[in-house]
């Protein structure tokens, strides 16, 4: 599984107290790879980057009041729907009873917050 949520809903009391607390304390953000590159046709390949002794992206997503840590510790190819200006962006979710997720996407509109699968 190559992106990965720290803290997941199975831990719910855990996680929920620490999702909670980090919210608007650690700033949303990537904090380490997330490297991107052409990854053939109209594809960007994401990876983790290339220094062995931190061999893991680490990213911040702040949703409905929790704070996320993402991680990815593989290459990941996003898909580019057509010819023009895209932006690669990671989105996280994270509901108590819920499987966390995090995936990344590319979206034709520059926005700092995406919510169920549309660009608003």
């Amino acid at each position: 599984m190559p992106l990965i949520v720290d803290v997941k809903w199975r831990e719910q009391y855990a996680s929920h107290a620490l999702n909670r607390k980090l919210a608007g304390v650690t700033d949303p953000g990537i904090y380490w790879g997330f490297v991107l590159a052409p990854g053939g046709g109209l594809s960007v390949a994401v990876s983790e980057g290339a220094d062995p002794d931190y061999p893991v992206s680490v990213a911040v997503v702040e949703r409905d009041g929790y704070s996320l840590t993402v991680r990815l510790d593989t290459t990941e190819t996003v898909v580019i729907a057509s010819a023009g200006t895209w932006y690669v962006v990671l989105e996280a979710n994270y509901i108590v009873g819920q499987d966390s997720a995090a995936t990344l996407k590319a979206v034709a509109t520059r926005l700092s917050n995406l919510k169920d699968g549309n660009s608003a």
